[in-house]
């Protein structure tokens, strides 16, 4: 008895003496880990070679992102200074950058252990790299294996937990593919309808009955909510394009205004870009664009030439 419970005791001991996996970064702990297979998941019988190449992405914590919601919300605001003021994408970039220290803790793990990253994201705040199978479960203390979704048939690389060394604990939020066992996106079939079929009448007492036949503004305002009142915010403008040859007519505006907005007094001015003409009578389709998007607010109309790609 007393030496069963010697044996006991020792072998507590040992376990707490052995030291868990350790990388040139530090002892390694357990990032993510499954229990289980995730419902629809099974493994799969196809052997994932050692030299198999595997891309790796390592995410890093985005060191600004408060910063970038309240600069949204600034140039969003009619009341603030930098109202319209919209942030080019380098602006946005330099928010979701990482730190620099976890960009450069990361890479120093991966050199350390013979892996070169590719170039980084945009924004540094993802770094891919690739490397043989066998050299992503050492690294990474996994053991990837191949599993099927078995109701999509579709194969995937996965393993059901990874560690990281514990001074990178807060310079990566995730390595991906690793433990997420996502269900692939489905496409949606299209729709077939017979030629017979006809739209079934609408229920909403709000919308007139003659929607059906035609599109107004007074439908567009009852089925998608939109507000009769003019705007009232000042120094606001609504920008519409004009693409392969439309033509606005201001004519045509206050012929429609008249008949179906005749509270609202409202005009445009045309804006010429990539040298296009603002010359010419006006077509259905620029006619349509500045009518029913009348807020009513001074509008423009940017005019573009046959090969222009400017979108607004």
């Amino acid at each position: 008895m007393l030496a069963a419970s010697l044996l006991a005791l020792w072998l507590s001991w040992a376990a707490q003496a052995i030291p868990g996996p350790t990388s040139s970064g530090g002892r390694l702990a357990v990032r993510s880990q499954l229990d289980s297979l995730p419902a629809g998941f099974k493994i799969h019988n196809l052997a994932v070679l050692p030299d198999e190449l595997i891309r790796l992405t390592f995410a890093i914590p985005q060191a600004n992102v408060s910063g970038l919601h309240a600069a949204l919300l600034d140039v969003s605001d009619p009341a603030s200074p930098n109202y319209g003021r919209h942030l080019s994408k380098q602006e946005v970039e330099q928010h979701v950058a990482p730190r620099s220290e976890s960009v450069r803790a990361l890479n120093e793990w991966l050199n350390s252990h013979g892996v070169t990253p590719a170039a980084p994201s945009a924004s540094r705040s993802m770094i891919n790299v690739r490397m043989p199978v066998k050299q992503a479960n050492t690294l990474l203390d996994a053991d990837f294996a191949m599993y099927i979704h078995e109701d999509t048939n579709t194969t995937m690389m996965r393993t059901l937990s990874y560690s990281l060394p514990e001074s990178l604990y807060d310079h990566v939020n995730l390595v991906y593919p690793t433990t997420q066992f996502l269900p692939p996106v489905a496409r949606s079939a299209p729709i077939v309808r017979s030629p017979d079929r006809r739209r079934s009448k609408r229920t909403d007492a709000d919308v007139p009955p003659t929607c059906e036949e035609v599109t107004t503004p007074r439908c567009l305002q009852a089925l998608y909510n939109i507000p009769a009142t003019p705007a009232s915010a000042t120094n606001n403008s609504l920008y519409v394009s004009g693409f392969g040859g439309q033509v606005a007519s201001q004519d045509d505006l206050q012929d429609f205004l008249s008949r179906y907005r005749p509270d609202v007094q409202a005009t445009f001015d045309v804006l010429p870009v990539n040298g296009a003409s603002v010359d010419g009578d006006g077509t259905d389709e620029a006619v349509r664009k500045p009518t029913f998007c009348i807020p009513p607010r001074p509008e423009q109309l940017f005019r573009t030439s046959t090969s222009s790609t400017l979108s607004v």
